[in-house]
């Protein structure tokens, strides 16, 4: 696997369907440009063959990034390939014997030659059953390419001439289809609501709040409350990252200050997995010139479920697997996919499921067409699913949650926390803030709530809105006859 660098976009899938990882190394974006890019075959025993030119993927080109995806729905994984100015990018179709074949021209993949492309996902946008393209560009409009059946794309032109890095698909209004995020570098990014009956995107970045007025260079959706609405986080070039928590009703606030996600560095990239395995999405960002950063996610009181998927008749992967989970009267939709900009996401879906213990039912779209139903699936752990087979158990499971109050995060802060707690059933709360002579500083509830997960954030102020001091201070959870408390540390 030794290479000479100048390497710009990363792919890992299961290209030969065989259970490991190939990946696929784009090269020659920067300098020197112009260098063949590399593929290696993963032999499940812990080392890689050099099949790029056997491939025919070790083309001399500039390119940029990738992305895997079933476009045909023949159960091979198929590739896009995007590249600079002066080169149009690639379609390569997986022929399925360790060859690839490039089928752009006749596939009707038709780009700039004048504009550079960025990443790309693939993903049933238009809700017809074929798996279509969204192409960001740099420089020009970006490309959506329709699958018109047969592999056949029909193109047309998004939003408006700016320079786009990096894309991320998500269904950030809850509506049951897949929105798109596009993170641009020069100072405005892109959301694009897909619109079905009038087959379009719409660019609804300065009502949702998520224009991100910065250099963009990366960007990922994930629910990181499990509250079941898709959060955003975005990575700048030069001022500190975005952390947009949606409220549920189609906008979003930047928290990335209350959850100590703000530091100023040369970021490059975003992306979501649970590396501890506790159920919620960490994060992690790519810096340049810096160490990069992990956050682990201190948890909430919401349930949540994790699915990771097989394919037997679709790519086995799994990518392009649509989950649609029902609890509560209320839809959660997934897609097997991990597009992250131009990093890659963890591709087991995490849903968010707020209060819901347990699922009405799993509806799980295979790419090839095949829905299995699956039915009595309970939150709070990692579900395997096989296609076409009955479900595993569910891994992992975790209990209820009771009365409780968690720790609040960030800690220390400066100046906003969040204080997330739990309810077994629905009662009376009060929630208080105390400074360290015991005087109330801020009552936060008092109210009846619900039973289940619930978040409260304070400001660091009191009650007349005037800035605290730092210190130690304490949050009270009162209901009936029970009490809880936790030290939180403000640091001005």
């Amino acid at each position: 696997m030794a290479d000479s660098g100048n390497g710009t976009g990363l792919v890992l899938a299961d290209f030969d369907g065989e259970g490991f990882q190939d990946y696929f190394l784009a090269k020659g974006g920067f300098a020197p440009e112009g260098e063949s890019s590399r593929f290696f075959r993963n032999r499940g025993d812990g080392t890689f063959e050099d099949r790029s030119a056997a491939a025919g993927l070790d083309a001399l080109q500039s390119s940029y990034a990738g992305v895997a995806g079933d476009y045909d729905q023949d159960g091979a994984l198929d590739l896009y390939v995007s590249r600079f100015r002066g080169q149009f990018n690639s379609l390569y179709h997986n022929e399925g014997s360790g060859r690839f074949a490039d089928l752009s021209r006749e596939k009707n993949i038709v780009s700039y030659f004048r504009a550079s492309g960025g990443s790309a996902a693939f993903a049933d946008y238009d809700e017809d059953g074929d798996v279509d393209l969204y192409a960001s560009v740099y420089g020009d409009y970006d490309l959506f390419y329709a699958n018109e059946g047969e592999g056949i794309f029909a193109s047309r032109q998004v939003g408006d001439q700016r320079n786009a890095v990096g894309v991320a698909p998500g269904d950030y209004d809850a509506d049951g289809d897949l929105d798109v995020y596009v993170v641009n570098v020069d100072g405005r990014s892109g959301l694009y609501r897909n619109e079905l009956e009038s087959h379009s995107f719409v660019d609804v970045a300065a009502q949702a709040g998520v224009e991100n007025l910065a250099q963009g260079t990366g960007c990922a959706f994930g629910d990181y409350d499990a509250d079941g609405d898709l959060d955003l986080f975005v990575s700048n070039g030069f001022s500190p990252g975005r952390v947009y928590m949606n409220y549920g009703d189609g906008t979003y606030t930047d928290q990335a200050r209350a959850y100590g996600m703000d530091a100023a560095t040369r970021s490059r990239g975003v992306m979501l997995g649970d590396y501890d395995a506790d159920g919620d999405q960490d994060v992690y960002v790519v810096n340049e010139g810096s160490p990069n950063f992990l956050y682990r996610n201190g948890g909430s009181q919401a349930h949540w479920l994790q699915v990771a998927v097989e394919g037997v008749e679709s790519n086995r992967d799994g990518i392009g697997t649509r989950l649609y989970a029902f609890a509560g009267g209320r839809r959660y939709t997934g897609e097997v996919n991990g597009t992250a900009g131009m990093s890659h996401s963890s591709r087991a879906v995490h849903l968010g499921l707020g209060a819901s213990a347990h699922l009405d039912s799993l509806v799980v779209r295979w790419t090839n067409g095949q829905v299995d139903t699956y039915q009595g699936v309970a939150a709070d752990g990692l579900l395997r699913l096989v296609e076409g087979q009955k479900m595993t158990a569910v891994e992992q499971t975790l209990p209820a949650p009771a009365f409780s109050l968690a720790p609040n995060y960030p800690n220390p802060f400066n100046p906003t926390t969040a204080i997330e707690f739990s309810l077994a059933e629905a009662a009376l709360v009060r929630l208080v803030v105390y400074n360290s002579l015991g005087q109330p500083v801020r009552q936060l509830l008092d109210q009846t709530l619900e039973a289940g997960g619930h978040r409260a954030m304070w400001d660091g102020r009191d009650g007349r809105g005037r800035p605290q001091a730092s210190g130690v201070y304490f949050c009270r959870l009162r209901s009936g006859d029970r009490e809880l408390v936790r030290s939180m540390l403000l640091l001005r």
